[in-house]
């Protein structure tokens, strides 16, 4: 009898609410187990992960997986990632011009794959002007709306676009239906400037003509889940499976309103497997210190440190808002690590915090109080002498949680001594500054999120990273 093969890979997730150094991590591992692809098994083009190379070409990876500046790597892009072919094609073109002419030739898609159009932008756009000053924090993409479809099983999926009379009239009557309620509910100049933009875009034709040529131009590109994935998670070295956005943004374990429509953990890399023999390492990258774009709780944030921490690639924007920085928050890191199922850690930006001072790390937090009976479900919690709470740990998502997170601020923290200069020139842990070497091991422990660290990213490209 002839022995099964155990699929293997590492599955990546982010331990925050995005953005905290999938792609780096991404690159860095198809680099370090000479991996032959890369499997994106959630999210859509709003998923961006950025790498940056030695010789200063950086790209951020939208719908193409973080390993395709190394040649050879494929991409595949599961049943559950959401797909807009445009915007695929014009990350192509931008690979081109950083000299990478064969990024369609290595990707692969299941034909089962959601279709994002102009009328769900339209859609998810004005739902979140309309929100006003309570916007969710939307990237304005439309990736929730079709989502929504996806759930409701009204999506048009690739496979749909085979079809063209078909899909032109389903293309039709969705145009026409989405624009009589955007105009029976559009209020305001910029709602009125936005529906204006998108009748432009919403021509059934030309949407017909580019959906239908890509599925038929790209005919050798739609392959199902079930025969790409076990082909690279059976291979000699370990493939990696690229999660999408962050676990604190995560549908159920996460905190409404402020949550992505599409699942954050690795659950979805896990069903793709479900009913074979295989072994994923999880592995859940954390950035050095706590940050979001956009609304939403963020109990440690620090304005004086979200001034030092800009960053060229996560700027304001009309429908997220600016980025956000604070201490490492603990008890956020330790609530994804256990929601993700970490079983090691990628700490991410550690060189970002050199200059910054001595390192506070967040351990517990303050609330004003009172404490409710669901509580005890919720958090773990200790009523303090001046009648406030503390609350030092975090068990479920959810909407009421959201609300107690809004009103909290650091209660405890750990100190760090800081450090000068960068940290490129580090080969091992011991050659870090004792104050980085000594955040590390605190992450580690006990005391701090309880995993292991096996990567340390001491700068932004694959040369700058420690394995441990």
């Amino acid at each position: 009898m002839a022995a099964r093969t155990i699929l293997s890979g590492d599955v990546v997730v982010g331990l925050g609410f995005g953005d905290e150094g999938k792609g780096t991590t991404v690159d860095h591992l198809v680099r370090h187990h000479r991996s032959a692809g890369v499997v994106r098994f959630g999210g859509g083009p709003q998923a961006t992960h950025h790498v940056v190379l030695p010789d200063g070409r950086w790209h951020g990876f939208s719908q193409l997986g973080a390993g395709t500046f190394v040649p050879g790597v494929v991409t595949h892009l599961t049943r559950d990632v959401l797909v807009e072919p445009v915007n695929l094609l014009a990350e192509d073109a931008r690979l081109r011009e950083h000299g990478v002419h064969d990024a369609l030739a290595r990707l692969t898609i299941d034909p089962r794959a959601t279709l994002i159009l102009p009328y769900h932008k339209m859609t998810g756009q004005l739902a979140e002007l309309a929100r006003g000053g309570d916007r969710h924090g939307s990237v304005g993409l439309g990736v929730g709306e079709a989502a929504r479809e996806r759930d409701h099983g009204t999506a048009l999926r690739l496979e749909d676009a085979r079809d063209r009379a078909r899909l032109r009239a389903r293309i039709g009557d969705a145009i026409s239906e989405r624009l009589a309620h955007a105009e029976a509910v559009v209020d305001g100049d910029e709602a009125h400037e936005r529906l204006a933009h998108f009748r432009g875009e919403l021509d059934a034709d030309r949407l017909t003509r580019i959906l239908h040529g890509f599925v038929t131009g790209y005919a050798a590109m739609l392959q199902p889940d079930e025969a790409r994935v076990p082909a690279l998670l059976g291979g000699a070295a370990p493939a990696v499976m690229e999660g999408a956005q962050g676990a604190l943004l995560d549908p159920v374990a996460g905190f409404p309103p402020y949550v992505t429509k599409t699942p954050a953990t690795p659950a979805l890399a896990e069903a793709l497997l479900a009913g074979r023999a295989h072994r994923l390492r999880r592995v859940g990258v954390l950035r050095a210190y706590a940050h979001r774009h956009g609304p939403g709780p963020l109990p440690s944030e620090d304005a004086t440190l979200t001034a030092r921490l800009l960053e060229s690639h996560n700027v304001w924007n009309r429908w997220q808002g600016g980025f956000r920085v604070g201490p490492l928050d603990l008890v956020l890191a330790r609530y994804a690590a256990v929601v993700a199922g970490a079983e090691v850690l990628a700490l991410t930006c550690l060189d970002r915090l050199g200059d910054t001072g001595e390192l506070r790390v967040v351990s517990s937090y303050r609330h004003p109080g009172p404490a409710a009976p669901w509580w005890d479900a919720a958090f773990a919690w200790r009523s303090l002498p001046s009648g406030e709470v503390a609350i030092d740990a975090v068990r479920v998502g959810g909407a009421d949680v959201t609300r107690v997170l809004e009103s909290c601020r650091p209660g405890a923290e750990l100190r760090l001594a800081g450090w000068t200069g960068e940290l490129r020139g580090a080969r091992t842990l011991a050659d870090l500054p004792a104050g980085a070497r000594a955040l590390v091991e605190l992450l580690a422990s006990p005391q701090g999120v309880g995993v292991p660290v096996a990567m340390v990213s001491i700068g932004p490209t694959w040369q700058d990273k420690l394995v441990l």
